[in-house]
């Protein structure tokens, strides 16, 4: 069986023919070039959920220390659900975890203007350079 749709014509018609012909070791009859792009994507996507969601996670940490007297349940609650799947994203890919440093890192300034827009208060307000380690990132009974 010949892969018979075009991946920009049916992309699920396409992903399901490239799995049938998978199973069968019909290797040949791959669309290998479309088929590699896709799982570089599938790791692409992992990797930038991580960063998504490292991000979110510090920029709420550094809204609860520059404005401790405004911590919220909210606040709480965002910060565990993104440590959840945090650790979810890292137990289900643990090759993920050495990028949780640099993660961090490329993101501190994404971060900060996050928590200044959030809080309306200007960027100057915020540690210039990430005051949290990556153990109390992590910590789930951490909160600053």
């Amino acid at each position: 069986m010949l892969s018979a749709t075009n991946y920009d014509e049916d992309y699920a018609l396409w992903a399901e023919e490239q799995a049938h012909l998978l199973l069968q070791g019909s290797f040949a009859a791959l669309d290998t070039v479309n088929l590699a792009d896709e799982i570089l994507d599938m790791s692409r996507r992992y990797h930038d959920a991580l960063e998504h969601r490292l991000t979110v996670l510090l920029a709420h940490l550094l809204k609860c220390l520059v404005q401790p007297d405004h911590k919220s349940a909210h606040w709480s609650a965002t910060l565990a659900e993104q440590r959840k799947r945090i650790a979810r994203l890292l137990k289900t890919s643990p090759s993920l975890k050495p990028r949780v440093g640099e993660y961090l890192a490329d993101n501190y300034q994404v971060a900060v203007k996050q928590a200044s827009a959030d809080t309306h208060l200007p960027m100057t307000s915020f540690p210039a350079e990430n005051p949290f380690t990556i153990e109390q990132i992590l910590d789930s009974d951490f909160e600053p």
